[in-house]
């Protein structure tokens, strides 16, 4: 049996932490240290009139350089959770 991916769920924040498991994954096998990953805040998981799901998150991290990083991203996704645009913000 094989690893569970959240593509196909509706992206929706966790009860417990906030988090929104699509985005975690996204960061797990995108970062170049995903252990260094630390998450701040997340927003609400809001549905757009455009039909895509957007969240905002915050976390802190370490860059290829082992450079500690705070990273601001708007991410937003379809109704199967699969992540469409990241985008950076000051």
């Amino acid at each position: 049996m094989g690893i569970r991916t959240a593509e196909s769920d509706i992206p929706r924040n966790d009860s417990e932490n906030r988090s929104v498991i699509q985005v975690v994954q996204y960061h797990q096998r995108m970062e170049p240290v995903p252990s260094s990953i630390k998450y701040i805040s997340w927003s609400d998981v809001k549905l757009l009139d455009n039909g895509l799901y957007k969240v905002t998150v915050i976390f802190r991290c370490r860059n290829r350089f082992n450079r500690k990083l705070i990273k601001k991203q708007i991410v937003l996704m379809d109704e199967t959770g699969k992540i469409i645009k990241v985008m950076d913000c000051r």
